[in-house]
């Protein structure tokens, strides 16, 4: 006679000791998290940087969101160039006179070694090149025409993009961020250049030409291929209106569109600005530049000698001297003596001249920082209930950090005119 052994009962286990991110529970795979390796990027409308300690506000919040490298619109500065600072640096591109668009890159000061290259196209596009550990990085951030611009203008940008992009090495990653004034739907004609998680269901003229630029560089717009919540989707709030849209975007080439791993708004960040800090994660590891022919150079306070007769004369004086004791050799090498010139030089620049001292925004205090942080708890608090009192106490809070900001700034020059 046959018998089977009793079955061992399993335990039952309790779907709530279960730990929460216990994929076979979720059922769908679990949101990246940063790690070391991953770059911040974001891109965001400023405004302006041309309002007293406005550029030292938008660092502060770019640094408090650890973003890396930013790509910033509406700066507003003339000409182009660089300000270095100890915790960032900004480089940026304008038009030939002041309060006029203009573009640049925030770099965190960790990332501004691996700088390979900068240039400023235009005051609508500027273009950086990074160094990668195993492929470089090109970054370019654009200010496109809006939906009501000429049709001509918006031709010669796109034209001016295209022909820019066509020069970057096929073999970096390239990256756009920017200001693109355009809404991208959910039809069936865009599934070849985004994802489906955009915060509209139609497609504007401006949304059309970029999916078309798009599909004729082999770029991915990552900024609608990720889910989130409305208000995380949303980039440009419309003045005077509770209503946003989705119109600034991060683009990257298809062959490496799933080095970016997440891509949203934040509301918090603050430059009152009407544009939102839109911020993305890039999974891609930097290198240092090694630049072996780097040398620091010595800025000499000469304003001294040109201001003071006396010390004009002692420092020709000791100079002359300092000459007349030496004598250029033929039987010593050309460097022996360039060596010997160059250490008379500065021997006496350093004992009569001295280094100039220069100051690094240091009239930007504490009490800077407060008023500023005062008045975004203002606008945070508007943000989660948009009512009239609470948009009149931002109101209130912005003007008051406006005024205590422009006074610290008009007296640090009224001190230095009086110190010249």
């Amino acid at each position: 006679m046959l018998t089977t052994l009793p079955r061992k009962k399993q335990p039952v286990m309790n779907l709530q000791t279960r730990p929460r991110n216990d994929n076979r529970i979720l059922r769908y795979r679990p949101m990246h998290s940063l790690t070391d390796i991953d770059l911040k990027i974001s891109t965001w409308n400023i405004l302006t940087m041309l309002q007293p300690g406005k550029m030292a506000e938008i660092a502060a919040q770019l640094l408090k969101y650890k973003i890396n490298v930013a790509g910033l619109q509406e700066i507003r500065f003339s000409g182009q160039g660089e300000i270095k600072k100890k915790d960032f640096s900004l480089f940026y591109s304008g038009a030939k006179r002041p309060g006029q668009f203009g573009t640049g890159f925030f770099i965190d000061k960790n990332t501004r070694n691996s700088i390979l290259e900068f240039e400023a196209v235009n005051d609508r596009i500027c273009y950086m090149r990074l160094k990668g550990k195993f492929q470089n990085m090109s970054f370019m951030v654009v200010h496109a025409p809006t939906e009501d611009a000429e049709e001509q203008i918006k031709d010669d940008f796109y034209d001016t993009l295209g022909n820019f992009c066509n020069r970057i090495s096929r073999h970096d990653i390239i990256i756009l961020l920017g200001d693109f004034n355009a809404k991208i739907g959910q039809e069936s004609f865009t599934s070849d250049v985004c994802g489906r998680y955009s915060l509209h269901d139609a497609t504007n003229e401006n949304g059309m030409r970029i999916c078309n630029f798009a599909a004729s560089m082999g770029l991915w717009i990552s900024s609608v291929s990720f889910p989130h919540k409305n208000i995380h989707k949303q980039t440009w709030k419309i003045p005077g209106s509770t209503n946003a849209n989705q119109i600034d975007h991060v683009l990257i080439d298809k062959r490496h569109a799933t080095s970016i791993i997440d891509v949203r708004s934040f509301r918090g960040a603050n430059c009152d600005s009407d544009h939102f800090l839109v911020v993305a994660k890039l999974r891609q590891r930097i290198s240092k530049v090694i630049n072996k022919n780097a040398f620091r150079r010595t800025i000499w306070d000469t304003e001294k000698i040109v201001e003071n007769l006396e010390l004009r004369a002692s420092y020709q004086s000791s100079m002359a001297t300092k000459l007349n004791s030496w004598q250029y050799s033929d039987d010593e090498p050309v460097s022996e003596n360039w060596s010997k010139l160059k250490n008379a030089v500065t021997e006496t620049a350093e004992r009569i001249i001295g280094k100039k001292i220069t100051s690094n925004n240091d009239w930007y205090d504490q009490e800077c920082a407060i008023v500023n942080e005062i008045k975004n708890q203002a606008r945070t608090k508007y943000l989660e209930r948009p009512t009239r009192s609470n948009l009149l106490r931002y109101h209130e809070k912005r003007k008051n950090a406006k005024q205590i900001l422009k006074r610290k700034k008009k007296n640090e020059i009224e001190t230095a005119n009086r110190t010249n």
